[in-house]
């Protein structure tokens, strides 16, 4: 009974033993035959981190063999980060030595290498929003990548954000956000036209808040993506008609209110001035209000989340015109109340 149960031990301990040893085996790489052995960025500062712009030295050992097969299939030795192929980016020289040979690479800021960046950056971990690891060889185009010893704890960082642009962008907006709070504040930027009332403020403009609004949104995504994505094509078609129709809603509103004769009625706070008409807060105000509530907040949580602009289709960019056109076409044609001229304070004259 004891020898049974001392052959099972030793056979559980040979077999756990091959099943840790056979993995390690497997993983060996063949002296004989190409692979990676180091990957070096240019970036003095930091040798180990990679980024756009930024050079690479690949030290590849039997590197010989591996330019002979380029040149007999007639094609291009190619950069590998996750074994990813980093096309149209070929070694700029390499240096042959006896058995290791360094290629050295270029990373643009164009093109396909944007591309790889952008797909990196989409596929991010929790946490990895800066930098993340990659693993890097090189192949001929077209073909598996040869093995690599730069892998796991020895992966490359690969720079998908530089944090120094980031802040600065975050601290740029931020600042214009607050210079553009305090001249609105302190001056008329966001306050009707036209002549001035008896006795206080001109009232908060509705549309011009909306047009300074999604100038401030677009804006801030543009520049944020750009920082993180490296490109500067981030504004499409209907965003270029969304802002057309906010600046020409605030053109009709201020055309309109220059137009009127009367005086403007004093402000009575922000959201009450955006709200309200000559006859007291109105549908067709809180129509465009909430509509530029909803799809800024739709906006935003598309740049962020998904890091792209967002499409807006033709559909709701007309219902965006409608709900705009509608609210001129009340303002144009809205009559102040007959007692309206002693009750000042009810009402107020908005945008």
């Amino acid at each position: 009974m004891m020898r049974t149960i001392l052959w099972r031990s030793m056979l559980a301990v040979i077999l756990a033993s091959l099943l840790f040893v056979l993995p390690l085996q497997a993983k060996t790489l063949d002296s004989t035959k190409p692979y990676v052995l180091s990957a070096i960025s240019s970036d003095n500062s930091n040798p180990n981190a990679l980024g756009l712009e930024n050079g690479i030295r690949v030290t590849v050992v039997n590197g010989g063999e591996l330019i002979k097969e380029a040149r007999r299939v007639n094609k291009n030795i190619i950069l590998f980060l996750d074994r990813i192929p980093l096309k149209e980016v070929y070694p700029e020289s390499y240096a042959i030595d006896s058995d290791k040979d360094e290629l050295r690479f270029f990373i643009p800021h164009s093109g396909t290498a944007i591309a790889l960046w952008d797909h990196f950056i989409a596929t991010r971990t929790k946490g990895t929003f800066f930098t993340r690891k990659v693993s890097v060889s090189v192949g001929i185009d077209d073909q598996d990548p040869v093995p690599t010893m730069v892998d796991k704890d020895k992966a490359l960082t690969l720079v998908l954000v530089k944090k120094s642009w980031f802040i600065t962008s975050i601290a740029l907006i931020l600042s214009l956000l607050a210079l553009f709070l305090v001249l609105s504040m302190r001056s008329d930027i966001l306050r009707n036209v036209g002549p001035a009332p008896e006795s206080g403020r001109r009232s908060y403009s509705l549309a011009l808040v909306q047009m300074a609004t999604w100038f401030f949104v677009i804006m801030s995504s543009w520049l944020l993506l750009y920082v993180v994505k490296h490109n500067f094509n981030n504004i499409s078609e209907t965003l270029v008609l969304l802002m057309g129709i906010s600046a020409g809603t605030g053109i009709g509103g201020v055309v309109i209110e220059a137009s009127r004769s009367k005086p403007s009625l004093p402000s009575q706070g922000f959201l009450k001035d955006i709200l309200s008409d000559d006859n007291g807060v109105s549908f067709h105000r809180f129509q465009v209000f909430a509509w530029t509530i909803v799809l800024v907040a739709v906006f935003v949580r598309q740049v962020t989340t998904y890091l792209i602009m967002p499409e807006f289709d033709s559909s709701l960019l007309i219902l965006m015109g409608i709900s705009s056109g509608t609210y001129l076409g009340f303002k144009a044609t809205v009559k102040p109340l007959p007692d309206q001229a002693v009750k000042v304070g009810d009402a107020t004259e908005g945008g």
